[in-house]
């Protein structure tokens, strides 16, 4: 392998949580009622889409871009004062770089939150850029975003792993011809089983080492 590409939250961020009610808390401040399932319904749209999702079903008079830093105000402070980073990944990032890897990030999160998270915990120098959804103009349920990083690593797709938590964005990687590893996420327990049948392997940075990864994938 030559490269890879990362996804942020879940993968190299333990911050699912933070997302878990996202749409739910925006409303309520609001005096909106959330419909039930509203998460699952706001889970695989950018950041974009949830913002005219959330404009057009609940009537909102204010605009996308005002809808949007409402979410984000949210945000800010977690990503930049509280998230930690997932367990054994900072490892995993420096095995990478000692074999000569380019890596870079793809993420549906705005990139100003995923740049203050990394710089904090001193992992941002790992990655060569951070590549959005918004500036790929779809969510990952389109391998665009992937596509876009790929580019900037200048490497072949074949030989750059993707690392993603959320099955369908393992599925839509794996589709595009990338070899990807699939990262367990208790967000994610319940559709797990869809990641392990289309990744090129699963890891649980809970409970498997990093040379297990390693020496499953198989890179020397």
């Amino acid at each position: 392998m030559e490269a890879a590409i990362f996804d942020v939250d879940g993968t190299l961020l333990d911050s699912m949580g933070v997302w878990e009610h996202l749409g739910e808390r925006y409303l309520k401040a609001l005096g909106k009622t959330p419909e039930p399932g509203l998460q699952e319904i706001l889970k695989p749209m950018t950041m974009e889409q949830s913002c005219q999702y959330l404009r057009k079903r609940y009537a909102l008079d204010r605009t996308p871009e005002e809808i949007r830093q409402g979410l984000n105000g949210s945000l800010e402070t977690f990503y930049r004062d509280e998230v930690t980073e997932k367990p054994r990944l900072r490892e995993l990032l420096t095995y990478l770089k000692q074999k000569g890897m380019a890596m870079a990030v793809a993420t549906a999160t705005d990139s100003y939150l995923v740049e203050s998270a990394l710089i904090r915990l001193g992992l941002r120098d790992y990655f060569q850029g951070i590549w959005t959804c918004a500036q790929a103009g779809v969510g990952k349920e389109d391998p665009a975003v992937y596509h876009l990083a790929l580019g900037s690593l200048k490497k072949r797709r074949e030989r750059c792993l993707v690392f993603e938590d959320a099955p369908y964005a393992v599925v839509t990687a794996v589709r595009a011809g990338f070899p990807v590893v699939a990262v367990a996420e208790q967000a994610y327990a319940a559709e797990a089983e869809m990641a392990k049948e289309a990744a090129l392997t699963y890891w649980d940075p809970e409970t498997e080492s990093v040379a297990a990864l390693i020496s499953a994938l198989e890179i020397q």
